[in-house]
This record gives C-alpha cells, structure tokens and sequence, in this order.
C-alpha cells in the first residue's frame, strides 16, 4: 500500500497528523480478516514505521490493548492449497496452527489485521478507537483516534428465514453442532414430519443454489438424508444461498396431458464457521 498525501514535506519531515481513509472498518470474526484502508501520511518523509499505541473503547473510555493484543490460534498453511485435494485429511496436512496476535498491523503498509476467532468472547464486542504510533528519520508521534474499529458478535451459525412459495405457509431452518469432525448432515421435512429425499428436489436458478455446490470430499445418502464431508468455514466455505422447489406430475382435467407442477419453493441462505459435525434440519410449515 502506498503512503500518499497533497504535499511533499522537506526530508526528514513528520506531520503533526496521519489518517486512515475509511476511517471505519467492520469486522465480524470468524475468518482472517486483512483490513486495507489507505494510509494518508500528510507528507511526511518516508519510510513510514506504524505499531499499535492503544485500543480504547467508544463508549466506555476503557483500556482494551491488552485483549487486542492477545495471542490466538491462527492456521496457516505449509503448503499450497490446490483445490484437487481429495480428502480432508489432504487438506488438513497442509495446515499448522501458530499463535498470532488477535490485532495485528503492518508495520510499513498500516494494513491493520484480525485474526480468526474461534471461541466466543475472545474478540471485544463494540466500537473502539485504534490510537497508533508513526515514527520515521525525524522522530514518532502518537495518531490518535487515527481509525474506528467496529466489531460483531461471534455466531457460530446463522441462518435466513426462508422465502416460500406454494402449498407451504412457511418454513424454518435449524443448525446445530453435534460434534467434533467435518461433516453436514441435512435433512428436508414435510409439514406432517415426513422426509423429503433431496434428490427429489432441484434448483430452478442451477447447482451453484444446491447442496450440491458444496466443496465437499465425500457424501453419504441414507433414506433421503445426505451428510456431506466439508471443512468450515476454510477454505472453500463461505455463505451459501439454497434455492430449491419441489414439483410433481399432474394430469390437466382439460387437456387429459400429463403437466409438471411446482408443488413448493424454498429459498434461504446461511453460514456455518467453526469446524464440527453439523445437523441441519429444514422443515415446511
């Protein structure tokens, strides 16, 4: 990232202000995040050296540095990631975990950095102001409230309300972790409980809106229901649209010509982050 600014100081120049444009940056935890607003150095004389001062929050005033600053479990990868890797045991071979800070910055470029969270309650929640430390040839100075880091809540799983059409009023759709492993196991159920085979549905928009899309590395079919060996949310797993509608063949009382017609749709989307065995239920109403 390049330092840019209207007006070239003398050598050895520090300005008395250094920005960052956005000034805002979200984050919502769950992945690596590399955030790259642009550095604005006012001119001052290159190069730049940028650390972090403090981390305080909006509201509250209170010192957060510390749990900012905290080491975390970040996977890395040893090796390339080819995407013809057959297996998940493949995959994981080529992944170590180090600790990282949770909040990182590049020390020339600014790029400020969250590193993946995986438990619950280890990234504060809120509004905080980044104070950071610029330093070059003619000495340092503190930017304070320099950008402003806004920060969600970590969700384990999150899920749409589906959109339906057709012979069902509704539907809802449940995600629940059930343990350790790599798996989705996703059931379609009928008002009346009864399941509906997935095979027996498809998608009028195509494969990229089916569970079949999945990056996965092996399925399993039993009575209708499929579980699918997938990694979360990495690296191939993101938020997923599900678009799928049932149809049957029915006779036009006019005609006496067998027709196809949609019986019912459902559409919604959802995302699952940390690794596990998962169940997903979806069930007309």
């Amino acid at each position: 990232m390049n330092t840019t600014s209207c007006y070239k100081g003398p050598e050895g120049y520090l300005a008395d202000s250094v920005f960052y444009t956005p000034r805002q940056v979200t984050v919502t935890p769950g992945k690596t995040q590399a955030l790259a607003p642009s550095i604005d150095g006012q001119g001052s004389s290159k190069p730049l050296t940028i650390s972090i001062h403090r981390v305080q929050g909006v509201t509250d005033g209170k010192d957060y540095t510390g749990q900012f600053l905290q080491d975390v479990d970040v996977t890395e990868w040893t090796a390339e990631f080819t995407k013809k890797e057959k297996t998940i045991e493949e995959i994981i071979a080529k992944q170590k975990d180090v600790k990282r800070p949770l909040l990182e910055i590049n020390p020339i470029s600014g790029i400020i950095t969250i590193n993946e969270v995986r438990n619950e309650g280890t990234l504060p929640v809120g509004e905080f102001w980044l104070d950071i430390k610029i330093k070059n040839i003619t000495g340092e100075f503190i930017s304070k409230k320099a950008i402003k880091l806004i920060t969600r809540a970590y969700k384990t799983s999150t899920s749409t309300v589906p959109v339906v059409t057709g012979e069902i009023a509704g539907a809802s759709v449940t995600i629940n972790r059930k343990g350790d492993g790599h798996s989705l196991k996703v059931k379609i159920l009928e008002k009346d409980g009864a399941i509906v085979p997935i095979d027996s549905l498809s998608s009028p928009i195509g494969t990229t809106t089916t569970f079949g899309a999945f990056t996965n590395y092996g399925l399993v079919k039993e009575g209708g229901i499929y579980t699918y060996q997938i990694l979360f949310p990495w690296p191939a797993f993101g938020t997923q649209r599900i678009f799928l509608e049932r149809k049957k063949v029915v006779k036009n009382p006019v005609t006496d010509i067998n027709e196809v017609k949609r019986i019912y749709s459902f559409d919604y989307t959802f995302s699952i982050i940390p690794s596990g065995d998962w169940e997903m239920t979806v069930q007309m109403r």
